[in-house]
């Protein structure tokens, strides 16, 4: 199998202001293949160390919560309704009187002293947050730790009245809970085993509306947004082959970053001409166009994507031999597919080639071959 002519990820990422660094294989050497990036906030990533860690604006996320080769973590918008999320006993926080709060008490998920700790007397008690008032789908998160003892134990989280047992333990777990319209949240030391009188630690509250829980969001006083990250631009006529190519990916998809019609294409910039993959949540399918000269050549929905794993996909394009596989499968077969005139492809996007339909997800590889991959081939390198 010959190199890729545009590689990215598979453990070798780097990432500076406004840039993400591909590369293309070439004889003894490597040459470096820029990705535009934006993203004009700042958020956050799991670093190699496993801790949490800010990003500046326009800087690329290679996130490493999944495994030591890191992916790159794109996501929409989101905000954290929790106005002190490191803070419990800011304010936001209501709690009874049986409860103790000693913020910066534990070392925290992001390495310093930002943990705080809970202490409950031998009665039911609390904390909780009333008369929230919000309507439509939102969720809770929130990182627990057992403290001293009380490894093995449980405490009880009340989402709008759906009660849920938290077991501790002696790590950072990060625990999510989905409601839909919210008035009530309350965490208590009554669970399935009582810790009576008790403690445990706390950190990153985080209440989204959305389906699942995004990447943290720190917040010191005020409702924080994260804004969307875009990544896109990379890639020319001499390294995407117009009359024949393989777009190879492994990606992650969840519910919580894809909306209908989210995509990576290859294309000449616009959507007359565009190789595509669309991730479709609504329906837990992908969908693979080809448009050539603005006349549809391929339109094709196909189940099988697996929500929350890695997905290894393949698409080749040729005339009249376009195909993809999916998890060493091969789902799709087109004997009747035009090719555009040559150079006519310039450009590598997570997004449709006019930048609508941003891809959201996690990215663990890409890479662009300038010949068309036999079924052989394409079925070792999709396979799981």
């Amino acid at each position: 199998m010959e190199n890729p002519s545009i590689k990215l990820g598979d453990g070798n990422w780097s990432a500076k202001d406004s840039k993400l660094l591909g590369f293309r294989p070439i004889v003894n050497k490597v040459a470096p293949i820029e990705f535009d990036v934006s993203r004009a906030s700042t958020a956050t990533r799991v670093n190699r160390d496993g801790l949490i860690e800010s990003v500046a604006n326009n800087i690329a996320r290679v996130d490493f919560a999944d495994d030591v080769n890191g992916s790159l973590l794109l996501e929409p918008q989101g905000t954290n309704l929790v106005t002190y999320s490191e803070l419990f006993l800011s304010g936001w926080w209501s709690k009874d009187n049986g409860v103790t709060i000693t913020d910066n008490n534990e070392t925290s998920p992001k390495g310093d002293l930002t943990g705080s700790l809970i202490s409950y007397d031998v009665n039911s008690v609390a904390i909780y947050k009333a008369a929230l008032n919000l309507t439509g789908q939102y969720t809770f998160s929130i990182y627990l730790k057992a403290s001293g003892s009380n490894i093995g134990k449980t405490v009880q989280v009340d989402v709008n009245g759906t009660l849920y047992n938290v077991t501790l333990t002696s790590k950072w777990i990060r625990s999510t809970f989905q409601t839909t319209n919210l008035n009530l949240l309350q965490i208590t030391n009554r669970g399935a085993s009582t810790i009576s009188t008790g403690e445990y630690y706390a950190f990153g509250a985080q209440l989204e509306q959305s389906s699942v829980a995004t990447s943290y969001i720190p917040t010191s006083g005020t409702i924080v947004t994260r804004l969307a990250d875009a990544v896109s631009g990379a890639g020319d006529v001499n390294t995407i082959n117009s009359e024949e190519n393989v777009l190879y990916s492994e990606l992650i998809f969840s519910d919580s970053y894809l909306s209908s019609l989210s995509g990576i294409s290859i294309s000449d910039g616009t959507n007359s001409n565009e190789i595509l993959l669309y991730a479709d949540s609504s329906v837990n399918s992908l969908k693979f166009f080809v448009t050539i000269g603005g006349v549809n050549q391929v339109n094709t929905l196909k189940a099988g994507v697996i929500l929350g794993s890695l997905n290894k996909i393949a698409i080749r394009f040729e005339l009249n031999n376009y195909a993809v596989f999916l998890n060493g499968v091969k789902i799709i077969s087109d004997l009747s597919v035009n090719a555009p005139p040559i150079n006519t492809f310039n450009d590598f996007s997570f997004s449709r080639g006019n930048g609508s339909n941003n891809f959201y997800g996690k990215v663990k590889d890409l890479r662009i071959y300038n010949t068309a991959l036999t079924d052989s081939e394409l079925t070792q390198l999709t396979t799981i």
